[in-house]
């Protein structure tokens, strides 16, 4: 009898021990941590950050197709998706225009790399490059000059400046 009332002794200890080690607390736990970063402002870097154009005639219209493949890279330089818009403006004797004329340019910019389809940068309203590029991505791009049908100042060089807004 004895070493029945042992061995049952023991089977309820060892049961007690389970039935302990069940009911235990878990040893870790979890935290759910939900975080939005911050939008930086709009940051856009445009390499090269030129485009010499030798001597030319009135009314052509040299590109950047060929000097090397997508010639100009917009880099979204935040940490959000951005909008970018291309404009120019006047340089200082010829106007900028949506149609080349006398002392007038016209600017047109392409996505298409080597098989280029031209877009107008308006001279009102500028010309969507891209929309929703994310952070860290590129937009690469060409530009063509229309070159004014006649000038009053040939020989003298003239400067445009095109502008590639982030928004």
């Amino acid at each position: 009898i004895m070493k029945k009332l042992l061995i049952t002794m023991m089977a309820l200890m060892l049961m007690v021990g389970i039935s302990a080690s069940a009911d235990a607390a878990t040893p870790t736990d979890t935290i759910n941590v939900t975080v939005t970063i911050t939008a930086s402002g709009v940051s856009v870097v445009v390499t090269p950050d030129a485009w010499a154009i030798s001597d030319i005639d009135a009314s052509d219209s040299p590109t950047t197709v060929g000097i090397g493949p997508d010639f100009f890279t917009a880099l979204n330089d935040s940490n959000a998706s951005e909008d970018l818009t291309l404009s120019s403006a006047s340089s200082d004797d010829w106007t900028f225009a949506n149609t080349p004329g006398a002392d007038q340019f016209g600017m047109n910019f392409s996505t298409g790399g080597a098989l280029p389809v031209w877009n107008t940068i308006d001279s009102s309203t500028g010309g969507e490059l891209a929309t929703g590029l994310g952070a860290g991505a590129v937009r690469t791009f060409d530009l063509q000059l229309e070159a004014p049908t006649s000038t009053t100042v040939g020989g003298t060089q003239q400067t445009i400046v095109v502008t590639v807004t982030a928004s």
